[in-house]
């Protein structure tokens, strides 16, 4: 028996010997194979992405301290100047940044913050500033610096033009601290796939503004061309949760950045007919069969069939299989009496959409004469834009009047549309005639 009973110890110990050599010998080939490049392979350490200040020029003024690395996504700059009594004198300051990491780099945007001695201030008339690149182009969200990449921005300080400067008796001296935002997020290089999966994770993932190019053989030529996307949206207030408002401008919302093609609203005709003008809104319009892929109805009995040629099949598929349903609320014409509730993959904004209507009378302007203004709220690229009834500018879509699914309350024959670049104001507040055609550029959803 004691024999017996030694003899198994030893063996079960035996196992125990070579199991455990048999892990250390795999442990230890593992470490051999990533230190020693056994295979051939390079070990990478993880990528990063490391944004410094390279350089400061001041005009005038100050910079405070030696700009350094702030972290490795965030770097600040502050500096201090004063205007004098000169109406025609200016401030600026030109950062350039390199990108020092192994990872692309992207602008998610750039803070300003203004301090008048020790307390934040926001600036009013008759100064402002502005941010460009260092030649003056505008500054867009999403912008790649690439690894080893340089980049320069310029904040300009200055009166408003047209100041009156007999009226200026305080010529002041302001510190800025401007911080440049970047991320290793590409919304231009993911996929539609990781767009979603990135933004349910963090609705902040991707920078609003941020562009996208996609193809689409809107002519039938079979010959794809490029039509740029942009993130118009990422945010989910309260607001949108309330009962009664529209879903447009709700979560991950993405517009066409430019023209897209042009379409009617409806034809003419018998304006107490649905789709006749603006009569039955958006809902029973021919723009909103032709972005669909659905059918209208042209006068009481031909039938316009979308259903191969709606924008909606000419999207790729990867993108068109992750866009979501969408509840739309559209105001209503003259000849209507109750807004529009419909579900649709692809819509056209609605006028608040664009333009926060300031004019503080709710018995003029689009408040008033769009009936679901207070439906829907405005998108987060054209709030961060600024973008009003009495400032514009930031609604252009380079040199083409675009439509919006508003029909004007008091005609039945508007919709309004957004004016084109040498509009003036460019951008402003247009009624565009229903059976004009001009630019659809559209929005969805995909999360």
């Amino acid at each position: 028996m004691k024999s017996k009973y030694n003899s198994k110890t030893k063996t079960h110990n035996l196992y125990k010997i070579l199991f455990l050599f048999v892990v250390f010998l795999g442990i230890g080939y593992a470490f051999l194979e990533a230190n020693l490049n056994i295979n051939g392979d390079v070990t990478v350490e993880a990528p990063e992405l490391n944004i410094y200040v390279q350089s400061t020029n001041v005009t005038s003024g100050s910079t405070a301290g030696t700009p350094t690395i702030i972290g490795t996504d965030k770097k600040e700059v502050d500096f201090t100047t004063a205007l004098t009594s000169d109406g025609n004198s200016f401030f600026e300051e030109t950062t350039t940044v390199i990108n020092k990491g192994s990872k692309k780099a992207y602008l998610s945007g750039v803070d300003v913050k203004v301090y008048d001695g020790t307390t934040e201030i926001t600036l009013a008339a008759p100064y402002e500033y502005s941010i460009t690149h260092g030649d003056g182009t505008p500054v867009e969200p999403g912008e790649e610096l690439a690894i080893a990449g340089t980049q320069t921005y310029k904040l300009k300080f200055n009166y408003i033009s047209g100041t009156d400067m007999t009226t200026v008796t305080d010529y002041p001296s302001y510190t800025f601290k401007i911080t440049y935002n970047f991320t290793k997020e590409s919304f231009a290089d993911d996929s539609w796939d990781t767009i979603v999966t990135k933004y349910s994770n963090d609705p902040n993932t991707y920078p609003v503004g941020a562009k996208k190019v996609i193809q689409m053989d809107l002519d039938g030529d079979s010959t794809p061309e490029n039509y740029t996307l942009r993130i118009a949206n990422t945010s989910t207030p309260e607001e949108c949760s309330q009962e009664g408002f529209s879903q447009t401008a709700c979560g991950l919302v993405i517009e066409f950045a430019e023209r897209m093609a042009n379409h009617r609203m409806n034809i003419d005709g018998d304006p107490t007919i649905n789709g006749y003008y603006n009569k039955g809104g958006w809902k029973y319009s021919d723009m909103r069969a032709y972005l669909n892929g659905g059918k209208y109805l042209e006068g009481t009995t031909k039938e316009i069939d979308y259903s191969t040629n709606g924008i909606i099949n000419l999207l790729p598929s990867d993108l068109r299989n992750k866009i979501i349903d969408t509840t739309v609320i559209s105001s209503y014409g003259l000849n209507d009496t109750t807004n529009f509730v419909t579900t649709d993959k692809i819509y056209l904004l609605a006028t608040h959409e664009v333009w926060e209507d300031v004019d503080g009378d709710a018995n003029r302007g689009i408040d008033c004469y769009d009936t679901s203004y207070n439906n829907t709220r405005q998108l987060d690229y054209y709030k961060e834009k600024g973008v009003t009834t009495n400032n514009t500018l930031g609604a252009i879509k380079k040199d083409s009047f675009w439509f919006l699914r508003s029909a004007e309350n008091d005609t039945a024959y508007i919709f309004y549309g957004v004016g084109p670049e040498n509009d003036s104001p460019g951008g402003r507040i247009n009624g565009i005639i229903a059976t004009s055609n001009y630019t659809a550029s559209p929005a969805f959803r995909i999360a």
